[in-house]
């Protein structure tokens, strides 16, 4: 026994020195980006204009790669696969961080255990949206139909599993509505299913509903944080009338867990730095997103919290594997 903790700890106090001189010479190679997402899709954006202002700190290439499919696991094995040195960052989110164990029966890795969170990097809602021809022009007025209606209605969303499916469903969760699902491919297919008639409501992201909210054509009845979002200060928050109901996507850089701190420390810096950068304000707004800063501990808390409520909302609409 004395052998094996005398082994232990000769360990531990060879890796310390490792990781020191790991981080004095960070860094030293280009890095990478993994997105699990398309291009163009949200998530690539982010990635994309936050890519040159860490180039410009750091005097090393930024290059995104898109990794999609599955969940996003294939995008989250290839950066564990990557060495735990920094150099390979992973774009992530609520899906890829917390809903993918619920929708994959055999994942090969535990998100919140298998990565590190380096910084928070911004925020945006969802909506609920009515076509304008319900005459719905508030979010009373939808309660008050569903409850009229039991069962009758319709909502869709883009997909099965997808944070617009959860997020309505812990809606239902907290006003006993009976509303039905279709899930459809996309946002977009989504809100073209809301204007066809197809439905009755999509929970959708604002983005999404573009052009077709500012022509009058859909209600955006109310976004789901806790408080109004600044780029619609005026449309209300779902709390205003569901007191408690708080839902924000919340995106943010993680690395492999095994990532030396005080890497991780010089990411988030760099990270912070660029989120204050007005061209970085202006192309985050741009797709419907507000450059929000936390660091590795603020964003841990917050996949934490959001872990919490996303597991009573996918338990309560019992989502399972496909």
């Amino acid at each position: 026994m004395r052998g094996i903790l005398l082994a232990l700890m000769i360990a531990s106090a060879s890796v310390a020195p490792m990781a020191d001189a790991q981080a004095q010479d960070f860094p030293h190679k280009p890095f990478t980006i993994i997105v699990p997402y398309p291009p163009a899709s949200g998530p690539d954006l982010w990635a994309r204009m936050l890519g040159p202002k860490l180039s410009e700190q750091f005097k090393q290439p930024v290059i995104v790669s898109n990794i999609g499919g599955a969940a996003g696991v294939q995008a989250g094995v290839n950066v564990l696969k990557a060495p735990a040195d920094g150099y390979t960052m992973f774009m992530g989110d609520t899906s890829v961080l917390i809903v993918a164990p619920y929708l994959i029966k055999s994942m090969p890795y535990e998100p919140l255990k298998a990565f590190r969170p380096v910084a928070l990097i911004g925020q945006l809602p969802y909506a609920i949206a009515v076509n304008a021809k319900t005459k719905m022009t508030t979010l009373q007025d939808l309660i008050t139909a569903a409850k009229a209606n039991p069962g009758k209605l319709y909502y869709g969303s883009s997909g099965y599993g997808s944070n617009h499916h959860i997020t309505m469903e812990a809606f239902k969760q907290e006003t006993g509505l009976q509303i039905n699902h279709i899930s459809y491919k996309g946002g977009a297919a989504s809100v073209l299913s809301l204007l066809n008639g197809e439905v009755d409501i999509s929970m959708t992201s604002p983005a999404s509903l573009g052009a077709n909210a500012s022509s009058g054509a859909v209600n955006i009845l109310a976004v789901t944080p806790g408080k109004r979002f600044p780029l619609l200060p005026d449309v209300p928050s779902i709390s205003e009338t569901v007191p408690g109901y708080d839902f924000t996507s919340e995106p943010g850089i993680v690395v492999a867990a095994d990532v030396p701190q005080a890497i991780v420390d010089k990411l988030s810096e760099a990270i912070k730095h660029a989120l204050t950068l007005p061209d970085i304000k202006a192309g985050f707004e741009q797709v419907g997103t507000i450059p929000k800063y936390g660091d590795a501990k603020e964003y841990a808390e917050n996949l934490k919290l959001n872990a919490a409520k996303f597991d009573k909302a996918i338990k309560f609409a019992n989502i399972q594997p496909e």
